[in-house]
């Protein structure tokens, strides 16, 4: 049976791959009929690959204590581990898949998921977790990453609320592959594999409320260390719910120490040995039942031979069939015996798959051999290619014959496939990668393994040149992306400048899927294989390397990136690529809230812009200088920049860059209290944004526009958008908009008298914007939390939050930060006071209550920041009124009001039905 996820052939009675564990189908064929049975039956016959596949003999013991275990769990709903051990091929995988069907024939309420350790583990500390989790959601190897995000939303969106649902998925998505988790911050971090790993137990106890769960974990012997534990600790975790444990290991191969370290942990042992003579027995008379009469000797030499093994039973009717002494072309068979006695069975399983391969036609083995270089897939075209090039006669002969004229070559190889095939050694793939060509994939992974080892270095390097050729010829006909596929044998083939020019091509198409840990490691891998020389190519590699890298929020890679692009724009004179490369490290710098030096970047960037005549980059460089501008509270020099970035780019039309200005503006009219401009120029930017494909302008415009119906007070409509703009920086990896947007939707739903939203979301966005050494946002983070806990909790947990923002909105010398974080501990400052009684005023950090609102008035009227000034007034008349003066809160309250209920406020809430 072929696995729909990665291809690979299994025995017919598994109910999960051996390769990669995902769940098979679970309709059988009984040949002897040709029609499917049902769901789990078992077909009385079988013919496997010569009629000789092994049914299961005895181990009735084995099953029984296997089945208890599922009960046990099940009546007692507590977690339980069973580790079952034995050697290679003595049945372990075969006893689970009989217990998952006897299992779904007793109790079909009880579900089976498995992971496997090595092969098809993406190289993690918790591989088998993580490949048993994918198995679970349903996530096949072919699967885009789109579709394996939106089975992972679906099935955590089943078992959790929305909030719970985000933030536990925020941790899976990078557990199973989907993303990659933070800067600086490596996949094998403990206190990030920690959090994932709890994310994963919060989702397996809501699963196993439903009803009881078996996870059986292939070659546990195998396992990282980490897996181990973890598998421990989520038997120790679960408790009270029904979750069996199952691991496969071999004995020999088990750490002791693992094992000793496990007897803390509900563990239970079940070795499984080798199978009595006479289950042996009964076994090779099952598999050769169509040979009549079956000679005594011949049972016995098999049974001896295999030392109890039931797969070595299996493997050596093989090697007596394909090597004549049992013909199988006849009915019923026949048995040579002199054959059989003659014969030297092999005595281990790499002797035996060794002896298979000998018993090869030499036209085979050089087919196999040259599969074998190419891939665990190859195709009919592609060996007709090497062969017609490691073989100089076929040019002659086809010179002669005109070419494809005959095909000698194609009809040969085509002979050699199907009788490799008939013989079990390849099979058709089921979903090809390629349109318009035969593709096959090899059925045991050993076998492609030694034929991989038995090619020659020299003909090894023409296979890799020859195959990333053809496969670069047909990328247009590729059904999946193959451009890595052809580029890692070009480079293997020492085609080097072109295999890097696939990667950096291939690095384009992941960072397009906005898959940016992929497409870095594509654009490295390219960039390594580049001559150091200065060109063109290496420029724009490292250009895109280090515009995923920053989107990422992988600071530190990016500026390397970028900083290696200004050398080298340097030794070729290119101001462009030069100006280039300064804006990108100036928006780093600007990220990181280092203005100083973004600044100077800026400056120099706007220098070889202009010295390039590059007039667009002049524009996009205006429009980052006002950004930053913004940012610091210097709001006319900001709106003059945006109008000037936003008149060349209007004069050059081009949209993408046009939408960006209109941006700007919009977002600066917002906090300046001009909602009509606001409005007008972000819905033109979100139109245009939406035209052209920009999904990363798109999130921050309907951020913008979120805002705007907040502020005018369409709190409902504000989250919606935030929440659509939220899923899509997150499917595209942009990990400073995910930090700022759930610092926006905390910020929303506090305002809303949400408060348990509005501590998650806040929560979340502090933590990731500590991971990105965002300290914009973490400042408004504290912010935030510091009205929050005001409200819910008194000023003394508050206190703190609004000193650190202020503390950090100061580091920034962002006087909107500022004068925001002033308000609030303002607040925080007049709450103490009352606290204390009537006629105190204590200091909290340095700061009275009337002196922080003056502070913060004084700078939020100087910014135009009409809003948060209504905010600082309507709190700082509160105040003034319980201290008893009635005069002073009367005055402030009627400022405040005033600009609450400003005609052009109420325009904008007309216009704001135009985005519903």
């Amino acid at each position: 049976m072929l696995c729909p996820s990665c291809a690979a052939k299994n025995p017919y009675w598994y109910h999960f791959c051996h390769d990669c564990g995902a769940t098979l189908p679970h309709t059988l064929r009984d040949t002897t009929r040709g029609e499917p049975s049902e769901a789990g039956a078992r077909p009385s016959t079988r013919s496997g690959l010569h009629g000789a596949e092994r049914p299961i003999v005895g181990r009735k013991v084995e099953l029984e204590a296997m089945r208890s275990e599922v009960g046990q769990t099940a009546i007692e709903r507590a977690a339980r581990f069973l580790l079952v051990t034995g050697p290679a091929g003595i049945g372990k995988s075969r006893l689970f898949s009989e217990l998952v069907r006897d299992t779904h024939e007793r109790d079909p309420n009880v579900r089976f998921f498995k992971g496997i350790s090595g092969r098809g583990t993406f190289d993690h500390p918790h591989g088998p977790l993580v490949s048993l989790f994918r198995n679970r959601l349903g996530i096949r190897a072919v699967d885009t990453p789109e579709r394996a995000e939106q089975l992972l939303m679906e099935q955590l969106a089943e078992v959790f609320s929305q909030p719970d649902a985000l933030r536990v998925g925020e941790h899976l998505r990078a557990w199973i592959g989907l993303a990659r988790p933070a800067t600086a911050r490596a996949e094998t971090d403990p206190g990030m594999l920690e959090g994932q790993l709890m994310a994963f137990l919060a989702f397996l106890r809501r699963d196993a409320d439903d009803s009881p769960i078996v996870l059986g974990f292939e070659n546990l012997h195998g396992a990282p260390p980490e897996s181990w534990s973890a598998i421990r600790y989520l038997v120790n975790e679960l408790g009270d719910r029904p979750v069996l444990v199952i691991g496969l290991a071999r004995p020999e191969q088990l750490d002791r120490a693992r094992l000793i370290d496990f007897e803390r942990t509900k563990v239970h042992r079940l070795e499984v040995g080798p199978m009595t003579t006479a289950d042996a027995e009964a076994l090779v008379r099952e598999m050769f039942r169509r040979v009549d009469p079956i000679p005594d000797l011949f049972v016995s030499r098999i049974v001896e031979q295999a030392g109890g093994n039931p797969f070595f039973v299996e493997e050596i009717s093989r090697v007596l069939i394909e090597r004549g002494a049992v013909d199988n072309t006849s009915s019923p068979w026949n048995v040579n015996l002199e054959k059989v006695i003659a014969m030297e069975i092999p005595g281990t399983l790499v002797e035996l798959v060794r002896a298979r391969v000998n018993a090869l036609q030499p036209e085979e083995r050089k087919v196999l051999t040259r599969a074998a270089a190419i891939g665990t897939h190859f195709w009919l075209g592609l060996l007709v290619a090497i062969e017609r090039r490691m073989n100089p006669d076929t040019m002659r002969r086809a010179v002669r014959e005109g070419y494809w004229g005959q095909d000698r070559e194609r009809r040969d190889v085509a002979r050699t496939l199907q009788l490799l095939q008939a013989k079990g050694f390849v099979a058709p793939s089921r979903e090809p990668m390629l349109s318009g060509d035969e593709e096959f994939l090899f059925v045991q992974t050993r076998e492609r393994e030694l034929f991989a080892e038995n090619a020659v270095d020299v003909e090894r390097s023409i296979i890799h040149a020859v195959t990333g050729v053809w496969l670069e010829s047909r990328l247009a006909a590729a059904r999946v992306p193959l451009e890595t596929e052809a580029a890692y044998h070009l480079a293997a083939g020492g085609e080097n400048e072109r295999a890097a020019l696939l990667y950096v091509r291939a690095g384009d198409v992941a960072r397009d899927r906005y898959d940016q840990t992929h497409a870095s490691a594509l654009y490295r891998r390219g960039i390594e294989l580049l001559d150091r020389t200065p060109s063109l190519v290496r420029i724009d590699a490292l250009h895109s390397l280090g515009t995923v890298e920053t989107r990422a929020g992988r600071y530190a890679e990016a500026h390397e990136a970028f900083g290696e692009m200004l050398s080298l724009a340097w030794m070729l004179d290119l101001k462009s690529k030069g100006g280039a490369a300064y804006a990108r490290i100036g928006r780093i710098y600007r990220l990181t809230g280092d203005y100083d030096q973004a600044t100077t970047a800026f400056d120099r960037a706007l220098v070889q812009f202009r010295e390039a005549n590059d007039r667009r980059g002049v524009a996009s460089t205006l429009d980052d200088v006002g950004r930053m501008y913004w940012l610091m509270g210097k709001t006319d020099e900001a709106l003059r920049l945006y109008r000037d970035a936003l008149a060349i780019r209007r004069e050059l039309g081009d949209r993408r860059s046009l939408a960006v200005s209109l941006h700007n503006l919009g977002m600066l009219e917002q906090e300046r209290g001009e909602i009509q401009g606001a409005l007008s120029h972000l819905k033109e930017a979100l139109e245009i944004r939406r035209e052209v494909g920009d999904r990363e302008g798109v999130v921050a415009t309907l951020n913008a526009i979120a805002l705007v119906y907040d502020d005018v007070g369409r709190g409902d409509e504000a989250v919606k958008l935030l929440e659509e703009s939220l899923k899509i920086a997150r499917e595209i990896g942009d990990r400073a908009q995910e930090a700022l947007l759930l610092n926006n939707l905390g910020d929303v739903n506090r305002e809303r008298g949400d408060g348990g939203r509005a501590r998650t979301y806040l929560d979340r966005a502090m933590t990731l914007a500590n991971e990105l050494g965002d300290r914009r946002v973490l400042a408004e983070a504290h912010r935030s939390l510091a009205e929050l806990r005001l409200s819910t909790e008194g000023w003394e947990r508050a206190s703190a939050h609004a000193e650190a923002a202020l503390s950090l909105a100061e580091e920034q010398a962002s006087r909107p930060l500022v004068a925001s974080a002033l308000r609030v501990l303002g607040t925080v400052c007049a709450s103490k006071e009352r606290a204390a009684g009537a006629g105190a005023a204590i200091e909290t950090g340095a700061e009275t209550a009337v002196e922080s609102f003056k502070r913060a008035a004084d700078m939020l009227e100087e910014l135009g920041m009409r809003d948060e000034l209504a905010k600082c007034l309507k709190a700082w008349s509160e105040h003034l009124k319980w201290r008893g003066d009635e005069e002073g809160a009367q005055e402030l309250a009627f400022r405040a009001s005033a600009l609450k209920n400003a005609p052009r406020l109420r325009e904008a809430i007309e216009s704001a039905d135009s985005f519903s």
